[in-house]
């Protein structure tokens, strides 16, 4: 009876991993970029539509405080938030500009769902700045929360690090530290 070599593959790839004790994969770390505040204007209602309903909300000012980051937000974006009333739940889709004391212009975007009084956002980041390259890769995650007023909003941020290979010591540092 002949195997199928895709067969014959996976089994080696067991048999890789249980020789090495790599049953289970080392998890990856979180490491803290930072702490993004907004403020923010009334909500305008967008209204129910085919995808839920959509209310905005215009993001005025703020700050963003980090380790490795710091920089204001000037009144531009908002979150375009899309609520389901019949689950009772809702989607931040915010996008934001920050701008650096050494003049880096960095666009973010923050998208997830709320659980519970706290939302989860998956969080991407775009720049042009030889300084920030690095954002231009970073894998973000954030828990926000706000007021009942919706007068603001703040979300804490980590960068997504792989795991060390065991044994090589600290290896190099990915995030340019300014």
């Amino acid at each position: 009876m002949r195997t199928s070599p895709v067969i014959g593959a996976l089994c080696g790839l067991l048999a890789a991993s249980v020789a090495h004790g790599n049953t289970t994969p080392q998890a990856p770390s979180l490491s803290y970029l930072g702490t993004l505040n907004l403020t923010l204007a009334p909500p305008i209602a967008v209204g129910v539509g085919p995808l839920g309903d959509r209310n905005f909300f215009a993001i005025t000012g703020g700050s963003f405080a980090g380790p490795v980051l710091s920089a204001t937000v000037p009144g531009v974006g908002g979150d375009w938030g899309l609520g389901d009333p019949l689950a009772g739940n809702f989607k931040v889709e915010a996008r934001y500009h920050l701008r650096t004391a050494d003049g880096a212009n960095i666009y973010g975007q923050s998208e997830g769902p709320q659980q519970g009084t706290l939302t989860h956002t998956r969080i991407k980041f775009e720049t042009g700045h030889p300084n920030y390259q690095w954002l231009n890769t970073a894998v973000a995650v954030g828990i926000g929360s706000s007021d009942p007023e919706l007068k603001w909003t703040a979300i804490e941020m980590w960068q997504l690090e792989s795991p060390k290979p065991e044994g090589k010591g600290k290896g190099k540092e990915r995030r340019r530290r300014m």
